[in-house]
């Protein structure tokens, strides 16, 4: 057997592991009923306090925030930063994060929303950025449904702040 045939063969087991940690031990337990909740709530919010005269930008705001720490998050757990020990499929790497998908986007939209003039805005940015580094970073983990292997959670601050930053650009021109 070659190293490739090999890698299949641990691949194979892997995911036959993996699915079977998935039907045992995560659906149904409270933090897969967490992860439904938070990919459901946040929009529900975002739903009743949104300004719908500024939905479009909102939505470009939101959907520029679900690619970027989608990607992020898929580059962190490849190069193992991080490991999400419960998913709401049992696919490896959950396609439905909720942080990912709905936590950071609908967040990053009100933000948008309600701090119009740059400096709140920025001091918003900042403020956020701590908290969703700190105290979400902290909880997550807590709770078991984050997993910190080689990060560290001010390695999330500058990242937050910069997709702000981004975001502000971004809509900015496009206006």
């Amino acid at each position: 057997m070659n190293t490739y045939d090999k890698i299949i063969q641990n691949k194979k087991e892997a995911i036959e592991l993996h699915n079977n940690y998935w039907l045992s031990e995560v659906v149904y337990s409270y933090q897969w009923w967490l992860i439904i909740t938070l990919l459901i709530v946040p929009w529900i919010l975002w739903f009743i306090l949104t300004d719908r005269s500024r939905k479009k930008k909102q939505l470009i705001v939101g959907l520029i925030v679900m690619i970027v720490s989608y990607l992020m998050d898929q580059i962190g757990s490849a190069m193992l930063l991080w490991h999400y020990p419960y998913t709401l499929t049992p696919l490896e790497r959950s396609v439905f994060d909720p942080v990912d998908l709905s936590v950071l986007p609908v967040s990053y939209m009100l933000i948008y929303q309600y701090f119009t003039k740059i400096s709140s805005y920025l001091t918003v940015a900042v403020l956020f950025s701590f908290c969703a580094a700190f105290i979400g970073g902290n909880l997550a983990e807590a709770i078991h449904v984050y997993d910190i292997i080689n990060w560290q959670h001010i390695f999330s601050v500058p990242i937050y702040f910069s997709m702000f930053v981004l975001l502000r650009l971004i809509v900015k021109k496009l206006e």
